[in-house]
Order: C-alpha cells, then sequence, then structure tokens
C-alpha cells in the first residue's frame, strides 16, 4: 500500500556529466517504499513549470508525461536550489535533507539515489522541493495544541475525519488504531508504541496493551459519524505524552491504501490550575464583564465554575455559567458603583457537588472620580496672624490616583499642588475663600471654606535713627505699628535682655546723647490681642579716642640690644582707632598698629609719645622716657710724645673713651697682652728703658659692658 503522510521523500538523480563533476538534482514527492522510487516522468506540480523551476521545454515535457496523475497545487509554490558541483551525492542528498527540514514540509522519513540515468538536463545542478501534491491533503487536520490536564481528572482528545477532501476527493475509512508515544518503525513504514484502541479487529474496538491505563480508556467517538475522539480518566502525572490517531483509508479513484496521522500533546499537571481572570477596564456606572476560565477538555463530566463579587451588604452575586471547546468559562456582568473598588473577585472551581478544586482572587479597580472631598482647617476657620494654618482636602475614594487644585477667592493656586497646603506663618493678606477641586480622568469634585485672620499690632517698627551720630547730638525715635484692634501702648526697651521697659510712649527722646546711650533699642506696641516688638535698631554713637595712654612694656633697665616695646592704649574709641603715630625725640613716626617694637640702640635714647587717631578725631598720650644702658663705645690709645722714645725719656699712653651708659668707667691696661697694674685711664712712663718697648691696649668697663682698644707699639732706642 502507499502511505500518505506529510513528510516528504527526495530522490536523487543523475542529469549529465562534465569535467566538473556528478551533476545531480533533487525534488520531494510522496514518500513511498523504496521500490517504488520516483522517475523523472512522476508527477510533479504543475504550478512549479509555471513559475520557472524548470528552465528548458525538454525538461518541462518531460514532468507532464503523466498528467492524468497531476493533483492541482494550493500550498506553496515550489521551490529550488543549486547545488554545488564538486560535492559528492551523498553530501546532495544531506543538503536535500536540510533543505526540506527548514521548510514547512515536515520531517524527512526516506532518501535514496535513483537508480535511471537521464539525459542531460541543465548544466547546473537544482534541488527541486516539490510541496503540495496529493499527501499534504490530511483528513484528519492538523496537529493539536498541548491539551492540559491535572492529575485525577480526564481528557477528551478531539478527532474528526473529513468526507472529502481537495478536489471533493471523498476518503472512505479502513481502521483507526490510537497510540501512546508512538515510535516510527522506517522498516515497517509504520508506527509502533502502546496501543489504546483499535478499530481494525472486528467486533472489538477497545483493546489497551499496556496495563497502566486499563480501565480508563473509552472511545467516545463514533467512526461512522467520522468521530474518532479518545477519553482518558483518572489521569496520572505519567500520562502526560503524545497521543497519535492512525487512520487507514482509501481516496477515489485509488486503489492503493493510504495513512494519515496527527499528533496530540496532554500534559498533565500535578495540581489543578487556579482559575484566569479577566476583565476590560472597570468604570463606575458602566456594564462591566468579568470572565472566568480554566483549560478543560472533558465535557462529558462537567466541573462548575462560579464567580463572585463581594457586595456592599455582605452579599454575593453569582455568575452563570458557560462551557466552550477546551475550556470552561463563566462571565459576570454588572454595573460597579465607587463602592466597589477594591473588592474581591472569586473565582471557583468545584465538582458538581460543590468542593472545590482551586480557586484564584482579583482586587476589583473600579474607576471612580474623587468622592466627598471635604476641606479640614487646623487649628480652624479663625486663625491669628503669625500662627500656623493647615488647610487639608481629604476625599472618600478615587481611582486613579486624584490630583489636587487649589484656589483662593477664585484664583488658582499654581504653587500649591497635593493634598495640604500650609501657611507659616499665616498672613493679614491670606484670610479669603479656599476651594480644593479633585480630579481623575473620570471627573472631579469641589469644596470650598472661608479663613478669617485676626492679627496682633504688626509692621511695628522705630523711625528717627540717623546713621550718624556724634556725641552731644539731639536724637529722637518715634514708633509705629497697626493692629485690630488699635494699638493704644508703646513701651521701650534698650538691650534685647532688659525685662522691664526702659521708657513709656511713642517717643524716645535724647536731648544731648551721650556715648553711654549707645546700644540696642526696640519698642513694643499692645492691643487687647496682644504685642508686636519692633525690629531692634542701633544708636551708634560717635566720639573720640578716649584715655590715651603710652606705656613701656620692657623689663627694666633696658640695655643695647634689648627689645623694646611701648604700648599705646585707649581706653574707647567710637569708632575704633584706625591709625597711631609714634613721636621720639620731637620726631613724628606713624606706625601701623598700638605697639611700637624695637631693638636698643644708644641712638634710642629720648622721650616718646603717641597719638591715637578715628574719624571724629586723634588724641595724643603722656611723653615718657626711654633710657637705654650700654658700654663703652670708641676705645683708643693716644701716646705722648709720639714716634720712637729715647732712653731715659718720660712717655705717657692715654686711654680714650667715646659715648657711654652709665659713664662710670674702670680701665685695664696690657702689654703684648698682659695686664698692667694701673687702672687709670693715662698709663705713665717716667724714664723709659728699652725694656718698656713692646704693644700696648687698654679696655675701658662699665656696668653694663666692656671695650678694648687696638694696640699700639711703643719703640724705646738706646742711648
Amino acid at each position: 500500500s502507499q502511505e500518505c503522510r506529510p513528510t516528504f521523500e527526495v530522490s536523487i538523480a543523475e542529469r549529465g556529466t562534465s569535467s566538473a563533476g556528478l551533476k545531480l538534482a533533487c525534488f520531494a514527492g510522496p514518500s513511498r517504499t523504496r521500490s517504488s522510487a520516483p522517475s523523472l516522468t512522476d508527477p510533479v506540480n504543475p504550478e512549479a513549470v509555471k513559475t520557472g523551476a524548470f528552465r528548458s521545454a525538454v525538461t518541462r515535457e518531460r514532468f507532464l508525461r503523466r498528467r492524468h496523475d497531476l493533483v492541482p497545487f494550493s500550498a506553496q509554490p515550489s521551490e529550488f536550489r543549486e547545488l554545488p558541483e564538486s560535492s559528492q551525492p551523498e553530501s546532495h542528498i544531506q543538503h536535500c535533507k536540510h533543505r526540506l527540514a527548514t521548510t514547512e514540509v515536515g520531517s524527512l522519513d526516506s532518501l535514496q539515489l535513483h537508480p535511471t540515468l537521464q539525459r542531460s538536463w541543465l548544466a547546473s545542478p537544482m534541488c527541486f522541493l516539490i510541496s503540495g501534491v496529493l499527501c499534504t491533503i490530511n483528513p484528519l487536520g492538523r496537529d493539536l495544541q498541548t491539551l492540559s490536564a491535572w492529575d485525577g481528572s480526564c481528557v477528551v482528545i478531539p478527532c474528526s475525519i473529513q468526507k472529502k477532501i481537495e478536489l471533493n476527493l471523498g476518503v472512505k475509512i479502513i481502521s483507526l488504531i490510537w497510540y501512546f508515544d508512538p515510535v516510527y518503525d522506517n522498516i515497517l513504514k509504520d508506527y509502533n508504541g502502546t496501543m489504546l484502541f483499535n478499530a481494525s479487529v472486528p467486533g472489538n474496538h477497545k483493546i489497551t496493551t499496556s496495563p497502566n491505563f486499563a480501565g480508563r480508556v473509552r472511545f467516545v467517538g463514533d467512526l461512522k459519524q467520522r468521530n474518532c475522539s479518545l477519553k482518558i480518566s483518572q489521569l496520572r502525572k505519567n500520562d502526560s505524552g503524545t497521543y497519535l490517531p492512525r487512520l487507514y483509508g482509501l481516496i477515489d479513484h485509488k486503489t492503493e491504501t493510504f495513512k494519515w496521522k496527527i499528533h496530540a500533546p496532554v500534559n498533565v499537571m500535578e495540581t489543578p490550575p487556579k482559575p484566569t481572570i479577566s476583565s476590560q477596564e472597570v468604570v463606575e456606572r458602566q456594564s462591566t464583564k468579568v470572565s472566568c476560565s480554566v483549560p478543560y477538555h472533558c465535557p462529558d463530566e462537567p466541573l462548575r465554575l462560579t464567580l463572585s463579587l463581594e457586595a456592599r451588604d455582605g452579599r454575593q452575586v453569582a455568575s452563570r455559567e458557560a462551557n466552550e471547546i477546551g475550556k470552561i468559562q463563566t462571565t459576570l456582568t454588572f454595573e460597579p458603583t465607587w463602592e466597589d473598588h477594591g473588592k474581591t473577585l472569586t473565582c471557583l472551581l468545584s465538582h458538581q457537588d460543590e468542593s472545590v478544586i482551586s480557586q484564584n482572587s482579583l482586587l476589583l479597580n473600579v474607576n471612580h472620580a474623587p468622592q466627598s472631598p471635604m476641606i479640614k482647617a487646623t487649628p480652624g476657620r479663625t486663625i491669628r496672624a503669625g500662627e500656623r494654618l493647615s488647610l487639608e482636602c481629604t476625599i472618600e475614594s478615587s481611582y486613579p490616583m486624584a490630583e489636587y487644585q487649589w484656589y483662593k477667592d477664585s484664583a488658582r493656586l499654581s504653587q500649591r499642588t497635593g493634598s495640604k497646603i500650609e501657611f507659616d506663618p499665616i498672613e493679614e493678606g491670606d484670610a479669603g475663600t479656599y476651594k480644593c477641586k479633585v480630579s481623575n480622568k473620570v471627573g472631579y469634585r469641589e469644596n470650598q471654606l472661608t479663613i478669617a485672620v485676626q492679627y496682633l499690632p504688626k509692621d511695628t517698627r522705630v523711625t528717627g535713627a540717623a546713621q550718624v551720630i556724634h556725641e552731644g547730638n539731639e536724637v529722637v525715635l518715634c514708633c509705629s505699628s497697626r493692629g485690630v484692634p488699635p494699638v493704644d501702648r508703646y513701651e521701650w526697651y534698650k538691650g534685647l535682655t532688659q525685662s522691664s521697659p526702659y521708657r513709656k510712649g511713642l517717643e524716645l527722646r535724647f536731648d544731648a546723647i551721650h556715648s553711654g546711650d549707645s546700644g540696642t533699642y526696640y519698642c513694643v506696641a499692645h492691643n487687647r490681642l496682644g504685642n508686636s516688638s519692633s525690629p531692634p535698631v542701633v544708636l551708634d554713637v560717635l566720639y573720640p579716642p578716649k584715655n590715651v595712654k603710652l606705656t613701656n612694656q620692657s623689663p627694666l633697665p633696658i640695655k643695647e640690644g634689648n627689645s623694646v616695646m611701648l604700648n599705646c592704649s585707649v581706653g574707647s574709641s567710637n569708632p575704633p582707632v584706625h591709625r597711631y603715630k609714634w613721636s621720639r625725640n620731637m620726631r613724628g613716626n606713624t606706625v601701623e598698629g598700638s605697639l611700637l617694637i624695637f631693638s636698643a640702640t644708644p641712638r634710642d635714647v629720648g622721650p616718646y609719645s603717641c597719638e591715637a587717631c578715628n574719624s571724629v578725631k586723634c588724641i595724643t598720650s603722656m611723653t615718657i622716657y626711654v633710657d637705654v644702658l650700654y658700654g663703652p663705645k670708641d676705645v683708643s690709645i693716644t701716646q705722648e710724645p709720639k714716634g720712637r722714645i729715647l732712653e731715659g725719656s718720660q712717655v705717657r699712653l692715654n686711654c680714650n673713651v667715646g659715648p657711654a651708659n652709665p659713664k662710670d668707667l674702670t680701665y685695664v691696661w696690657y702689654k703684648d697682652d698682659l695686664q698692667l697694674s694701673s687702672a687709670d685711664a693715662t698709663w705713665t712712663i717716667s724714664k723709659a728703658v728699652p725694656d718698656d718697648s713692646g704693644t700696648y691696649s687698654c679696655e675701658a668697663r662699665n656696668s653694663v659692658g666692656k671695650s678694648q682698644s687696638s694696640t699700639v707699639t711703643l719703640d724705646v732706642l738706646c742711648e
């Protein structure tokens, strides 16, 4: 018999030879046994010829010799592809396998090399994939989508057989076999596997060969009605797999037997699935449909699917049930209100005895306009200026989320967004009527209230304070304020920590202001609601430096080389002293800062004074005297008479000293670096002898230090 399946066989035919190698072509046709491989004159799709799949008239004629065997082509156009010239026939076979595997033709069952050599076709090889012939017409239809079930349930695998196929050709049923997880046998050219049902055995249409399915398989179809459906009950997890009906039959005008099949995958889950709840967008007061469904493929064992909505009064609104092919589904139609928002939709899958199999729930989101806006004023609608006022707009419900807009006296407050606005502090101008408008895409609501503001004396300030005030000027300060009720009392305070009033009254007067009146002043205005203080003002009374005094801060006595520090201090000054001028020995010298520091030298002895200046005036201190002690200066020796001295002559050496402080001096003489006994300022030799010749020096000393002269040479000549 001829096997007709939605798979194809490829034949390789030699198309000529050349020095470039064997030129081959492959094409697809109905799958046959190896003994009946198609020749180049077998039926092909005439549309392929029309679309140019064959490139020569000779080839076209050769393929059209048996036109009475052709079936009109209704699928995709034929496809061809040139093959490499430098390859072996086996590689061409693999190439055609790949080409077939990547098309919608199906899997490849057999492949053979055509035994007959024909005349040369075209110069280049081609691969023809001829689809859409008779064998692609399956009276069982297409493969089924996966059927889902669960452990303990049942499944009815739908199956039907068409009476006619294309060209109005009739299909006559010979037999039908159902398999579980079948395997194709390439030798038998048919399927083997766990047989669940066999309609080919006369009188017995319920044969199962596996104990795993004993008592659980039932043929629920009727071949007379061309219904080939199969039911599996009490499903188990290992029942998951592929179920295959194998149909054997005849086609009008054909004597051979044809075979068809489809794949029906079944997936058995361990637990029942939860119902799926779906709905359109839900809007208040609009008719809404919510559906609940569960995949189910066993209609002769009906289940109950109930969809309910939690009601406002504790009642539930149940839906009616409806079954569709491949699933059980129910729909709830209702008109929700905003009060249904957030309520629970529950879908129950149960047996007929109402025992629950599985369930699912969904929170209902009802689109509705904001409900019942209210404005709450904290601490109240009447408030004193300076306090904190909070206005909060509350709503009972809104979906989607609401947006808030605030208005004051019909003017929109563009900077005020959100459900809450605050005034911290609230002012007199904040009094008025406030409106809250709450909206979303569904609609809007609004509410309003009036705020009354009472206030203490405000805008309290002090006037009359001049920017520049000199000591002795007249100054008058005035306190101004406004309030409701009017201000009836004024008080003046000096300093920020004073607890009792400095003075009372509208004015604060200074006829001749003194430096001691400088300070911070403010006034307090009172009415019966309370009081308000003005910002402080500062009276800054300007005067020249006072108590300018010069002091010597150096340790006494001051000796040459000591550091001398004189400090010019000022008791007070407003504005501060910006310049000091120092005077020494009646010579003026401007120095930055109040300190004069120098290293003592003899020429620094003398009287000193300082002058402190601000923008008002300069004031000079009393004079002090600086005395610097230092050792003898400029010590030298003079000889009388000068020159060489004759033996027996008188000679005087005088030790001369420059400035010294103190002036009380002592002297030491040296000859050839040896100290002599004399301590006078003059060294006298009454009668010089040659032994008096040598180098002489003197040293002058006081209480501070000493200084030695340079040497002189005395030369005594012999007579």
